[in-house]
């Protein structure tokens, strides 16, 4: 039986204890496993596979309690193994949200919308910004570095306000040309067999680039051909963020023990079943994401020192043209002084989302990152513009004051006091706190799509406005052009006849 109701590290991982059941309540969000010396390990659980709250966020004391003798007790009704990785009775994991439940084969319905809509959407984009003059506009970097990552962020605030979050994921999904919904594949599907799909978006995406800008050198324009890369920009932009939380995901195995107890091996954090690097094809993925992860993290650091290095040498601009023209797709809308501001806009993402998987559990993490970056954007003030400066600091200063909130009511949660003899309860209700903290962090995170919402639709009227009024100086000027050819043809001919 257990002697005592106390941790020797993860001090603030237990509730309380039964010792006459010889049963051991964790925390929300905990799972734990014997090693091979008979100690109990707790290690953060993903959300919401460990998690003692459904949809409708009704509380399930029942399931969040470790028992050396059904150690699935700690699971999600529809979860078993190692960190509850498994789904059960041949539910499916869905491509967004990693949850658990029942589905039939949408597989290539599911597929075809998605590579048809990429193509479609890849060549629209392109279009508009070679043959329209568009431009992806520089007060919305702001707002898509925002949708982007503050659902990573916020994967253990309160569980009251899990079943909210989800709606920022669908358009930061959207706006990164995957599913805008958590659409489930086909039945049986495992966390690791959801994962290919999401490396769709950034193929289809190279494979449109490439023919455009084949098409573009070889039949437009030198205008053109320089308005091709801020196509190229427009889809690091979007495709970043995404793809870097896929490779950062894929390669995070912390070292757990299985289930039934034993020694502590790295295991894929997503699905404790997958042993990392040998079981179930992780090995193949988890080598595709390292071979990306650091391309991606030498894209920025290669714009970086282009600028800073040799930026001044019209020969090596010469011969390095691509990226160049590439360079000057990234400086655009900011100052001269802070024209690499672009390579640190991807940067901050790789290291952001690095942080936040990297450390589960710790709502805090995200403020190591996030406040450093205010404070750059405050010292540097790299837009052009005032407002667009504004725009960013007030996005992210929401950004922090939203981690401070849920920072500040886990460290209350836990230096919460429990019992250590009697088992209360009310065994685990603060832990899924009142409407006031939900509304409110809902408030502080949905807001800013308000203000994202008001500056596009007051940018497109704008656009709207210059390009009408560039359509009707050019119809005056054609108009005046054919009145003065047609009086200059006419007088012409009179002299004709006089001649």
């Amino acid at each position: 039986g257990l002697l005592t109701c106390g941790c020797q590290d993860f001090t603030f991982s237990l509730l309380d204890c039964d010792e006459t059941r010889n049963i051991i309540y964790l925390r929300n969000g905990l799972w734990a496993a014997p090693n091979e010396d008979s100690q109990l390990l707790v290690h953060v659980c993903p959300t919401p596979f460990c998690q003692c709250s459904d949809e409708n966020n009704i509380t399930c004391d029942s399931l969040y309690y470790h028992d050396d003798a059904n150690t699935d007790k700690q699971c999600h009704i529809l979860r078993e193994g190692t960190l509850c990785g498994r789904c059960v009775n041949e539910s499916s994991v869905g491509v967004l949200r990693f949850n658990c439940r029942h589905c039939g084969s949408n597989a290539y319905w599911a597929l075809g919308f998605l590579v048809i809509g990429d193509t479609l959407i890849c060549a629209v984009i392109l279009i508009a910004l070679v043959k329209l003059r568009f431009t992806f506009p520089d007060s919305m970097k702001g707002f898509l570095f925002y949708i982007q990552t503050v659902y990573y962020t916020t994967e253990y605030f309160p569980a009251s306000f899990w079943p909210i979050r989800q709606y920022m994921l669908y358009l930061g999904s959207a706006l990164g040309l995957y599913f805008p919904w958590d659409v489930c594949l086909a039945s049986g599907t495992t966390a690791l067999a959801s994962f290919p799909p999401r490396f769709v978006p950034p193929v289809i995406a190279l494979l449109v680039t490439i023919s455009a800008v084949i098409t573009v050198f070889y039949c437009f324009e030198k205008r053109a051909q320089k308005r091709i890369w801020r196509g190229v920009w427009a889809f690091i932009l979007l495709l970043y963020a995404p793809l870097v939380y896929t490779c950062v995901s894929l390669l995070h195995c912390p070292s757990i023990p299985p289930a039934e107890g034993g020694e502590p091996t790295p295991r894929w954090f997503l699905d404790g079943e997958v042993v990392c690097f040998k079981d179930g094809g992780h090995a193949t993925l988890a080598t595709l994401a390292i071979i990306i992860l650091i391309l991606l993290g030498l894209l920025p650091l290669t714009i970086i020192l282009f600028f800073f290095v040799v930026s001044h040498s019209p020969a090596i601009k010469e011969k390095y043209s691509i990226i160049d023209r590439l360079s000057k797709a990234v400086k655009a809308g900011y100052t001269e002084r802070t024209r690499w501001w672009g390579a640190w806009d991807l940067l901050r993402r790789l290291i952001l989302i690095a942080v936040v998987v990297g450390t589960p559990g710790r709502s805090v993490s995200a403020l190591y990152v996030v406040v450093p970056a205010l404070g750059l954007h405050l010292y540097w003030w790299p837009y052009q513009r005032w407002w667009q400066n504004l725009l960013e600091t007030v996005i992210l200063a929401n950004y922090c004051l939203l981690h401070l909130l849920a920072s500040t009511q886990a460290i209350l949660d836990d230096l919460s006091s429990y019992s250590g003899t009697a088992i209360p309860e009310s065994r685990g209700g603060g832990l899924v706190k009142g409407d006031r903290l939900a509304a409110l962090l809902s408030f502080w995170y949905y807001w800013p799509l308000v203000l994202a919402a008001t500056t596009a639709t007051t940018l497109s009227i704008r656009s709207l406005v210059i390009y009408l009024r560039k359509s009707r100086q050019k119809k005056r000027f054609k108009t005046h052009t054919s009145v003065y050819d047609g009086w200059k043809w006419l007088l012409q001919q009179v002299q004709r006849q006089k001649d």
